[in-house]
């Protein structure tokens, strides 16, 4: 595997990819002296999570080679921490997302072999809850649906998934149903107040991964999806008025999941992606280019393709 990203723009059709040129040039642009990646124009500071997200788009668009992959590779392991866990930036406090980010970067830069994947095993299951799920870093004191899923994403990638104990795993996957609210969603934590798509694919897709998906009842989930689509296109959150490239991401691939994509126009939700599209190059929801939702926008666009 030399890359977690399974789809290429070989897959949209000729229009669709003439709509993404340009798109290597300017990303290029965002990579740093210290050789990882800004999100955004502009932006100076290096980020591994935008970093993951850069060259899981280069690949994708195959324009990899306009990378510095020695650049992305030192800088990647700078961010690593003595702890086993990574960290947005050289010496910063590590976290789930950033140490699921660092794995992810390790695999799409060839350098996955040369992680100490015991060390980086015991970080994150330092951050086992004792009610189930995961938290967000060592300074958190309530699992999220979404840190749950980059724990339980992250083992699985370091092939380390013997390493949860059967009662883990069970308190966990009732952890996840229970923030399951009766509009079909699922919230972020049992103090979050309302469901959201977000945190609802990743409730989803951590409960496919513990083999626990048929525990819940999947047409409410579907139709939760559903009702927070729009005729812009997908909102977060059923009281949003506001459409995010995040949410048609999180939308698409839950419906495949449930394997219900068919219940939506995949031509009408692809036109929607495409109003997101910004006169440099790439995609952003306020009007200039991000790594991150130009990620989602071209991986989403792939998604409804295989459905036409």
């Amino acid at each position: 595997m030399n890359s977690l990203c399974i789809a290429t723009v070989k897959e949209l059709s000729p229009e669709l990819q003439e709509e993404l040129d340009g798109t290597g040039n300017l990303f290029s642009k965002l990579q740093q002296k210290d050789g990882g990646f800004v999100g955004r124009l502009g932006e100076t500071t290096s980020d591994l999570y935008y970093s993951f997200f850069a060259i899981e788009t280069f690949k994708m668009i195959e324009k990899e080679k306009m990378l510095d992959h020695s650049g992305l590779k030192d800088f990647l392991f700078s961010c690593y921490n003595k702890n086993g866990g990574f960290g947005y930036r050289k010496d910063a406090y590590p976290d789930m997302i950033h140490t699921f980010c660092g794995i992810g970067t390790s695999i799409a830069t060839g350098n996955f072999d040369e992680l100490d994947r015991e060390k980086i095993s015991e970080f994150i299951l330092s951050l086992q809850s004792a009610e189930g799920g995961f938290l967000k870093d060592g300074k958190s004191s309530q699992p999220t649906a979404y840190s749950t899923f980059y724990g339980i994403f992250s083992l699985n990638l370091l092939d380390k998934s013997d390493l949860l104990d059967k009662e883990f795993l069970n308190k966990t996957s009732e952890f996840l149903i229970n923030l399951k609210t009766p509009e079909g969603g699922f919230k972020a934590s049992y103090k979050s107040l309302q469901p959201n798509l977000v945190e609802t694919a990743s409730a989803l897709f951590t409960l496919y991964l513990l083999d626990y998906l048929n525990r819940i009842d999947e047409k409410q989930v579907k139709d939760f999806v559903l009702n927070c689509q729009s005729n812009a296109g997908f909102k977060n959150h059923l009281r949003s008025k506001v459409t995010d490239l995040a949410s048609f991401f999180c939308a698409v691939n839950s419906l495949t999941l449930l394997e219900s994509l068919n219940t939506i126009s995949a031509n009408k939700v692809t036109d929607s992606i495409l109003n997101f599209k910004t006169p440099w190059g790439g995609f952003g929801n306020m009007g200039s280019p991000d790594i991150e939702y130009t990620y989602y926008a071209i991986y989403t666009m792939i998604l409804l393709s295989r459905e036409r």
